[in-house]
């Protein structure tokens, strides 16, 4: 056998073992990786692996979060430096392989003072910034990094990468499902503090309807038949429709009914709930708009306050619609609020309409409102179930298919019907 090709046999066989000890290195890494999902241990099993195969007796894994780049993980005496080597790899995604005493980038710091740096950046999948990188310095026996060190490096910072990019994954699929378990207990919740049906009400018929624009709403709407046969209902919104909208909301409720219960009038129970809940709402930077009315189905008398709500609309059994509107802030606004009293007679046939916002401020295709103009076009002479029903498709119809609901949605209705 020739010189020449026992060199060549002796480099094929050197490359074999180098190949080899690469992937027994990433096989093993695969396979530690594999069930872990703490970010900061899967960053230490990475830099000790790397280490181990490529001599290195010092290490870092630096990773991006939210508040910067930070040290995942350390091997040896080694720290950190802001504006360093490896913080200048995480931000580039440039490699860096530099000998014993040889300087970085102009104005680049060394992490490790003494002996040869090999930084990589963790590139995660897709063309997505860097993750971080992967620091090795100080070969143990005091040598240099070669290429092969370098590509072994960059195939455990390629495995660290994903590996680092999955948990993060999970990390977020578990936290939004865990979210969207909490908003469906909140939502199921705050259902059954809505009636579960109008109340059966000599002289009147009554329907309601309640669409959140989200799992939970600020949208509320409530009913209470004293002893007498007269009925008290409210209609409200409580500004947004997130979890503190829809908390905020079950505190209203239970000082509203309070106060209905008791038997006080309408304007009574306004300036009540915002002596309650005043400062809550401003802590909260929350506001709640609420009409309220007591109807007497005997007498056809509607008395009624209002809290800065859209007014409610009677349609006349002859035609015709009345705006009901009173003086009266939301409730929140303003901490002393005279709610002025308001009255009107029903006759039987007439019909009372409570609505929220989220019906006429429903946006159309062309950016229009679908508004109060429409709103009185569409409150026919229906029933009260068939009212609410089309007025709530007229709404989104108008917003278009397919569209989402900006909006919660809250429809109230009340006629007065002959009694014997």
């Amino acid at each position: 056998m020739t010189e020449a090709l026992e060199r060549q046999l002796e480099e094929m066989t050197a490359e074999l073992l180098d190949r080899y000890e690469e992937l027994t290195v990433l096989y093993e890494l695969g396979a530690s990786l594999a069930s872990e999902f703490d970010v900061d241990r899967i960053a230490e099993i990475a830099v000790r692996r790397a280490a181990e195969a490529t001599g290195a007796g010092k290490g870092i894994v630096a990773l991006e979060r939210e508040d910067g780049l930070y040290a995942a993980a350390l091997l040896g005496a080694v720290r950190l430096t802001p504006g360093g080597l490896t913080e200048y790899v995480a931000r580039t995604g440039r490699e860096l392989l530099l000998h014993e005493d040889e300087p970085g980038p102009d104005g680049v710091a060394r992490d490790v003072a003494d002996g040869a740096v090999l930084s990589v950046p963790l590139a995660p999948p897709g063309d997505a910034s860097p993750l971080g990188a992967l620091t090795l310095a100080t070969k143990t026996n005091g040598g240099r990094f070669s290429a092969g060190d370098a590509k072994l490096a960059n195939a455990v910072a390629s495995q660290l990468a994903a590996a680092v990019y999955r948990s993060r994954l999970v990390s977020s699929l578990r936290a939004t499902e865990a979210v969207r378990r909490e908003l469906e207990i909140a939502a199921g919740i705050q259902r059954t503090l809505l009636p579960s049906a109008p109340p059966a009400v000599e002289g009147a018929e009554i329907a309601a309807l309640c669409m959140p624009a989200a799992n939970v709403g600020g949208d509320y709407y409530d009913f209470v038949v004293d002893g007498d046969g007269r009925v008290s209902f409210v209609i409200a919104d409580v500004a947004g429709h997130s979890i503190g909208s829809a908390l905020m909301m079950a505190m209203a409720r239970s000082i509203l009914r309070r106060e209905l219960a008791e038997g006080n009038d309408p304007a009574s129970v306004l300036g009540a709930t915002n002596g309650a809940l005043f400062d809550d709402l401003v802590r909260s930077a929350l506001f709640l708009t609420v009409f309220c009315a007591r109807f007497d189905p005997a007498t056809g008398l509607l008395e009624y306050a209002n809290g800065g709500h859209n007014p409610p609309l009677v349609r006349r059994s002859g035609g015709g619609h009345v705006e009901l509107d009173a003086d009266g802030a939301a409730v929140g606004i303003l901490r002393d609020v005279d709610f002025e009293p308001g009255a009107l007679a029903l006759d039987p046939g007439d019909t009372l309409l409570l609505y929220t916002d989220g019906v006429t401020e429903a946006i159309g295709p062309d950016g229009e409102q679908f508004g109060e103009e429409r709103l009185r076009a569409t409150f026919g002479d229906l029933r009260p179930q068939e009212l609410v029903d089309t007025l709530y498709s007229a709404s989104r119809a108008h917003a278009g298919v397919g569209s989402a609901q900006g909006d919660d949605v809250t429809l109230v209705a009340v006629r007065r019907e002959e009694t014997a």
